[in-house]
């Protein structure tokens, strides 16, 4: 009994063959809107996983909402995701070296509040994302997608003034967020803090003040139904102590972004805080050896 990948050829005295799939040729007349991410993953050549995110990219530049709910990008991510514990720790540490980059706070904008951030977590944030390992071969991690199509379009919607772009991303790395949440799946501190520097851009501070409660209370969840420890695995033992940091850091963007960055800015490069008369506290979580929840303020004052 040969293996699937193989093919034998009886002539003569009999041969065995490889058979190998061309995946561009496969994919030149496949639609962007098909469902093509678990064909992909679950393939042995290595130009699979950046053909993938390269379909999705071109969604993205395309602005095709219809291709990429058809498609179903989000919802392939979620499922590999609920099926790997180890993707979502690798996640969080992985994801340290974009962080700053996330509050997409205007390149002109000095930030006080971001060197100090720097400072703080400078042997934390490397320069560089780390490859994922062998073993995630059939997950797109959240750090990937970030670092490869969400954040670069991001930025590049704000370098050209484009709008439609920046909201389009906008729509996906919420609907991915949400997405995870709803799985009970821990969100990467990086994918937060774009989603809340985004919203708050476009002016959405009710919808950042709705997502950091929900944050809220699913953390004040998690405190009362922490297990014993003889009852969890090594791999949720190193997950809850990787989240109490990941708390504290998420913290720390959120208030850089809502004192250091215009609400309603949109795509404007220049920041023009000073120029405005009024302050925007949010509520935050913040963690400090045990899980206690701080509502610093949640308030406009006009």
């Amino acid at each position: 009994m040969l293996p699937p990948n193989l093919i034998l050829d009886p002539r003569e005295r009999g041969s065995v063959c490889f058979l190998e799939l061309d995946l561009n040729a496969i994919l030149w007349e496949i639609p962007l809107s098909a469902c093509v991410v678990p064909f992909l993953l679950n393939r042995i050549d290595t130009r699979a996983r950046s053909i993938a995110l390269s379909r999705l990219n071109t969604i993205i530049k395309n602005q095709d909402g219809v291709a990429l709910n058809k498609s179903l990008w989000v919802e392939c991510i979620t499922e590999a995701y609920s099926m790997q514990d180890l993707a979502t720790v690798w996640d969080i540490e992985s994801c340290n070296p974009i962080l700053v980059r996330c509050t997409m706070l205007p390149s002109n904008s000095g930030s006080i509040s971001i060197s100090e951030f720097i400072r703080k977590y400078e042997q934390d944030l490397p320069s560089t994302c780390p490859t994922p390992p062998s073993n995630f071969d059939s997950i797109l991690t959240q750090t990937e997608v970030l670092e490869q199509i969400l954040l670069p379009n991001a930025e590049e919607s704000i370098t050209n003034n484009n709008l439609g772009m920046f909201q389009f991303v906008c729509m996906i790395s919420c609907h991915l967020m949400e997405s995870l949440t709803a799985e009970y799946i821990e969100v990467c501190p990086a994918l937060e803090a774009l989603v809340i520097s985004m919203l708050w851009r476009l002016g959405e501070a009710e919808k950042v003040l709705g997502i950091l409660r929900s944050r809220r209370h699913r953390l004040g969840l998690k405190k009362e139904n922490v297990p014993d420890a003889d009852n969890t695995s090594n791999i949720k033992d190193k997950l809850r102590n990787i989240e109490k940091e990941k708390d504290s850091k998420f913290a720390e963007m959120v208030v850089i972004i809502s004192n250091d960055l215009e609400l309603g800015i949109g795509v404007g490069k220049k920041n023009g805080r000073k120029n405005t008369f009024c302050e925007y506290y949010l509520s935050c979580i913040l963690y400090k050896n045990t899980w206690n929840i701080a509502l610093i303020l949640i308030a406009i004052v006009i």
